[in-house]
């Protein structure tokens, strides 16, 4: 008995589609900052610094659980920057991200965690990030600005041409000559 190949599908010709599935092909870098475990990096520091309500990495607790289980001792010390091997069984620190990456990141751990002192920096650099961010969304929607006055400029134009097409004809006007619009427009409505 043959075994037989399934046959594809040919490609699609002609201009592609936006489907239910996403297309493969990623901008460089783009992923970087939609990943999931990456939050921290797209969060500003003096953000991440200052918000009282942030989360711990996942791994944290377990470290310092397995901590004071070895001692007997809370962990006081500098914590370490990422989960270190041999912490997950069978698991490489660095696959753990990729692992949990889909999952929702573990809750804030229960100790209220310390308060940054308001001093005239702290408050300096959060009134920056507040700036930057403004501006970013500025950038972000002039395109969208321009196109909008764009089109209320092209409506008032139309409005205009039909009130002053009426006008015309009530006045029994057929040319204007070199009269333009604005001018039918100042006597129309003054």
């Amino acid at each position: 008995m043959r075994c037989t190949r399934v046959a594809l599908r040919p490609p699609i010709k002609g201009p592609q589609t936006d489907g239910p599935v996403r297309s493969p092909v990623m901008r460089m870098g783009f992923q970087k900052y939609t990943m999931k475990h990456n939050t921290m990096q797209m969060t500003n520091y003096w953000e991440y610094t200052i918000n009282d309500s942030r989360r711990a990495p996942f791994w944290v607790s377990d470290f310092k659980h397995r901590y004071l289980v070895r001692t007997g001792k809370e962990h006081t010390g500098p914590m370490p920057a990422q989960a270190i091997n041999g912490q997950y069984p069978g698991i490489h620190g660095y696959q753990l991200l990729k692992y949990l990456r889909d999952f929702a990141p573990a809750q804030r751990e229960t100790r209220r965690l310390p308060i940054v002192n308001v001093s005239a920096r702290v408050v300096y650099e959060h009134r920056v990030q507040l700036k930057d961010e403004f501006y970013r969304t500025y950038k972000a929607n002039q395109r969208v600005l321009a196109e909008a006055r764009e089109i209320e400029l092209f409506q008032w134009y139309g409005k205009m041409q039909r009130v002053r097409g009426k006008w015309c004809r009530a006045q029994g006007v057929t040319s204007r000559g070199i009269y333009t619009p604005a001018v039918d427009a100042a006597e129309i409505w003054g």
